[in-house]
């Protein structure tokens, strides 16, 4: 009786703070934000916009306002910005009708700073919120996929984000083992944009280095059928609009560092557990999750590098803030997750 009377007068919230996106679960409506983690403002600091309208701003801002991208590689790179980000985006998703301030579970990197974690806390709390909870992504991602509950067996999982990608084994809601890299989505996107201008001469921007990546992006030895699309930028050498064809198989080789990386990160995680716990998570597989396991073949690629079933969740762009939601639900159930 008492939740339900709780849930008429305060609705909590769960924030998903991403390096690309962030998305905000209110309770009783599931996502009510996903949008680009940028905001807009003036030079006097006044705030204009906040994610998909504030994206438009970049690259071609006009004098005296800037478009600002707070995070980058899952860490804090503006910290007054990403306060107004915070601040803002919460005013725009509070239930107004809901009486009593809510509580909010906040989902950051596991290696996240004690100075980080003080600026989230401070730039939620001004937007008159009754209390923070800070979780970290991996262990919202192990909830949101249905694989991490008080009492559950050992599960490992893979989550590639836009700016890390973090590696965990989780026993009972508590850490066995977990590794974070600071290569993922993102790191994606650069590796296209500097590849294009190098090999093709052509300048693209980050958005468009990203739909590429989406559009033709695969692992190498991918064994689909080759993908064709057109890429547009600007001519190096003309300075002009220019467009060429670019293949899955062209890109495919410029991943292989990067993926070599987070493979051999996910063994090391396998080499800390007990062999009785490998045994189990053999059995099961790997969680993989995140933005960034959706390069095409990626799932067979690490199956095939770690000798251990990688399986991606139904929905990877969501699984964190499923965890965030179902924490924001049974906050008494998963209080021992926050890091705070």
């Amino acid at each position: 009786m008492f939740t339900g009377l709780r849930k008429i007068f305060r609705k909590n919230l769960g924030i998903d703070l991403g390096t690309a996106n962030t998305l905000i679960y209110q309770e009783d409506q599931g996502i009510v934000f996903n949008e680009p983690t940028v905001i807009a403002m003036t030079d006097t600091g006044k705030v204009l916009d906040v994610g998909s309208r504030a994206s438009s701003y970049l690259g071609r801002t006009p004098d005296g306002i800037r478009a600002v991208r707070p995070m980058a590689r899952g860490v804090i790179s503006d910290f007054d910005a990403v306060s107004d980000f915070i601040r803002s985006i919460l005013h725009m998703v509070r239930d107004r009708q809901a009486v009593l301030a809510p509580d909010v579970v906040v989902c950051v990197p596991s290696n996240i700073t004690r100075t980080e974690q003080r600026t989230v806390l401070d730039a939620v709390m001004e937007a008159d919120i009754h209390r923070v909870w800070l979780m970290e992504e991996v262990m919202a991602a192990a909830v949101g996929a249905g694989a991490a509950y008080p009492g559950a067996s050992p599960v490992m999982v893979l989550d590639i984000g836009g700016g890390t990608t973090e590696a965990a084994v989780i026993s009972d809601m508590a850490y066995l083992a977990c590794e974070t890299l600071r290569v993922a989505g993102d790191e994606m996107n650069e590796l296209v944009l500097r590849y294009m201008k190098r090999k093709r001469g052509l300048l693209m921007s980050p958005e468009s280095a990203e739909r590429l990546k989406w559009d033709a992006g695969a692992v190498p030895g991918w064994a689909g059928k080759t993908i064709t699309v057109n890429a547009g930028g600007k001519d190096l050498t003309t300075g002009m609009p220019a467009t060429c064809e670019v293949t899955s198989d062209e890109l495919a080789p410029i991943f292989k560092n990067m993926l070599e990386d987070m493979a051999e990160m996910a063994k090391d995680v396998l080499r800390q557990i007990d062999i009785e716990i490998l045994h189990g998570i053999s059995a099961g597989g790997v969680v993989l999750t995140g933005g960034g396991a959706l390069l095409r073949g990626l799932d067979s690629y690490l199956t095939r590098s770690c000798g251990i079933e990688f399986r991606l969740t139904d929905n990877p762009l969501e699984t964190v803030i499923a965890g965030a939601g179902r924490a924001v639900q049974n906050l008494s159930e998963y209080r021992s997750v926050f890091i705070n």
